[in-house]
């Protein structure tokens, strides 16, 4: 998942550099957004995964304030 993430950011150098129609915008930028989400949908699911029994409530607020 981390490098989904980082490999969508090459979307953003391609549009630096050509500069396409801005269709081509509206849909790069759509697809870097539901990549994000799918990031932090498995990063939350990876929190709820490793929070202990005991304080599983506390280490996933604060998890989850550090990722905020």
């Amino acid at each position: 998942m981390a490098l989904a993430l980082n490999l969508l950011n090459l979307f953003y150098i391609y549009l630096a550099y050509t500069q396409p129609a801005i269709i081509l915008v509206y849909l790069l930028v759509a697809i870097k957004q539901f990549g994000d989400g799918l990031e932090m949908a498995a990063y939350s699911v990876y929190l709820i995964y490793i929070a202990k029994e005991e304080y599983k409530t506390s280490h996933f607020a604060i998890s989850t304030g550090i990722m905020a």
